[in-house]
């Protein structure tokens, strides 16, 4: 007897086989695939990409270069130089480095045209006090004189030079060149004095001093010399402040104006 009255047919639709999901646990049905599954003992078929004409190419041809290259526009450094590239002559080299600075400085030996930047100046000044120190001081340990009269021949030599970078630095701060003549007749005036009207008789002065251990009875005027020599002194003084003030002075874009590219200093570049 079936106590659920119950006919045994449906109650076996009811109840799943063994190894079978219930009916809410059934997957639903994958969709067919193309292809059959392979057989127990057979190889699964490789899967071989296809390449469309459209899209890549095969494998035996080369994918063709541009035919030609982006242009790439010049990089500059913080100073405007462009990087590799070193600037003509006439105009400023900013960040020059202590060999070009000197090259530079002869090969415009007397060009006061253009500009100058602050390191073509002051690698110069350091050239000139190696050249003194190195060279020239030594000298007067083998004759004063010979020290004097090098000393004489090397500013001599660089005079115009000196005076044509000076004026060139001041182009690059876009103020007249003729600045430059203000501390260099005040440095060059003193100088001279010093040499013909006061190294001579102060010489004479400290010799007297040494032989008689004191100043009195000497029979030169004294209040005029020392009168003199500080006169001469300020006035060196004043020419040098003036000419590093003029030489440290900021560039300035509108500089520009002095420069000349079609000048000799373009052509000898």
């Amino acid at each position: 007897m079936n106590p659920d009255n119950t006919d045994p047919r449906e109650q076996d639709q009811r109840l799943p086989e063994f190894g079978q999901y219930a009916p809410d646990q059934q997957q639903a049905p994958k969709a067919p695939s193309d292809e059959a599954p392979p057989q127990y003992g057979q190889r699964v078929p490789e899967y071989i990409p296809q390449y469309t004409s459209q899209s890549t190419p095969q494998y035996a041809q080369q994918a063709s270069a541009p035919s030609t290259l982006p242009q790439i526009p010049p990089q500059y450094d913080a100073s405007g130089n462009a990087f590799g590239q070193e600037p003509p002559l006439y105009s400023p080299w900013y960040g020059i480095g202590f060999g070009k600075a000197i090259q530079r400085f002869f090969a415009k030996y007397a060009i006061f045209s253009g500009r100058a930047s602050r390191g073509e100046v002051w690698w110069m000044v350091l050239f000139s006090v190696i050249v003194t120190t190195v060279v020239l001081s030594p000298l007067r340990l083998i004759s004063p004189s010979v020290n004097t009269w090098a000393g004489y021949a090397w500013e001599l030599a660089l005079f115009i030079p000196w005076l044509a970078v000076g004026v060139r630095r001041l182009h690059d701060a876009n103020l007249s060149g003729w600045w430059i003549v203000l501390p260099t007749l005040l440095t060059h005036a003193a100088s001279i004095g010093l040499n013909l009207f006061v190294t001579g008789r102060l010489q004479n002065l400290l010799e007297y001093v040494a032989a008689n251990g004191t100043i009195e009875g000497y029979p030169g005027d004294t209040h005029s010399l020392i009168a003199l020599v500080l006169i001469l002194v300020c006035m060196a003084a004043v020419g040098g402040i003036l000419w590093i003030i003029f030489m440290c002075l900021n560039s300035n874009a509108s500089g520009a104006r002095f420069d000349k590219p079609n000048s000799e200093v373009a052509e000898r570049r």
